[in-house]
């Protein structure tokens, strides 16, 4: 079947190259270039870091927790900023596959008064495996 989306496996909307391991190892690429980590080895860390720009910088720093890195992860991307308080209204809806799908399931929850804060229509992330 022909993805009915945009994108294609190298296309990332991430906003930040951070990883966390179970080992308490925090790596961050500050980078705004195409890049990915390949964590599949089992002999290291990190088998392969591949960038698609001349110079990135990596950090790699060690935590006693991972809640302590993602607190020193925090300090260096920035955190996000508080949720409005609508978002409690009801569940915040994420649909793909066209505007029709999107209209039809929408209009099953209403009918079904299911609780709805928002719809997040999300045709746009890339693949269809998403």
């Amino acid at each position: 079947m022909k993805a009915k989306y945009g994108g294609d496996t190298m296309t990332t909307y991430a906003p930040s190259y951070s990883y966390i391991t179970n080992k308490q190892r925090l790596v961050t690429i500050n980078s705004t270039a195409l890049g990915y980590y390949d964590f599949k080895s089992d002999k290291t860390s990190a088998r392969a870091l591949c960038w698609h720009e001349k110079t990135v910088y990596l950090t790699v720093a060690y935590g006693a927790t991972i809640k302590e890195l993602a607190g020193t992860n925090s300090l260096k991307i920035g955190t996000m900023k508080a949720l409005p308080e609508w978002i409690m209204e009801g569940a915040v809806v994420s649909l793909q596959g066209g505007q029709k799908d999107v209209n039809d399931t929408a209009n099953q929850l209403i009918d079904a008064n299911v609780p709805v804060a928002a719809f997040w229509m999300q045709d746009w992330v890339g693949l269809e495996s998403f």
